[in-house]
């Protein structure tokens, strides 16, 4: 019964935080984990949620816990990442950028390893470091990278950094793929 009632807490944590109503989720997931104690992912729910809620110390505390069991936990670092990066803290966001690039995804959440590579560029861009950028969006077109829409967006990209060549690569490859695609074409500037 207390597991089923953690369960509870835990599945009202994430409607409330799909409401943005981010402490009252704060209080459920710590509710969650008060009945199970030992479940990652309720611990990994409070810290993610704490840090949304801006209180990133605390949710440092229960992440970087997750991480010392489980150090390919990509969405604990990218938590991580997220409360060094608002803190000025940029070698701290790379590290854990990076981390949570090269971590485990759990199934379903592939994307958010493109979003945090986007988010690392961003962070490495604001930071003066624009060639580290520009690698991190080229690096973002691997070979799983089939989606135009998302294509288009890395271009998009490389051209507001400064990387109009790279753009133009990724544009060619767009409309190669697709003729009718008249993105592919405006972002080759034609």
């Amino acid at each position: 019964a207390r597991s089923q009632r953690a369960e509870e807490f835990y599945k009202t944590g994430n409607e409330l935080l799909q409401q943005n109503r981010d402490d009252e989720a704060v209080q459920q997931f710590r509710d969650a984990l008060s009945g199970a104690p030992g479940n990652p992912q309720y611990r990994l729910a409070l810290g993610l949620a704490l840090a949304k809620a801006n209180h990133p110390a605390e949710a440092s505390v229960y992440l970087s816990a997750l991480l010392k069991r489980d150090p390919e936990n990509a969405l604990a670092s990218l938590g991580e990442a997220r409360i060094a990066a608002t803190q000025a803290k940029t070698a701290d966001a790379v590290k854990f950028y990076r981390r949570a690039i090269d971590g485990s995804w759990p199934a379903g959440q592939e994307q958010n390893r493109l979003q945090a590579r986007f988010e690392l560029a961003s962070l490495l861009e604001g930071a003066g470091q624009r060639t580290q950028a520009i690698a991190e969006l080229l690096a973002a077109l691997g070979p799983a990278v089939r989606d135009a829409s998302v294509k288009r967006k890395i271009g998009q990209l490389l051209l507001s950094h400064g990387a109009p060549r790279q753009a133009a690569d990724v544009f060619r490859n767009i409309s190669q793929a697709d003729h009718r695609d008249a993105a592919g074409y405006a972002g080759l500037g034609g």
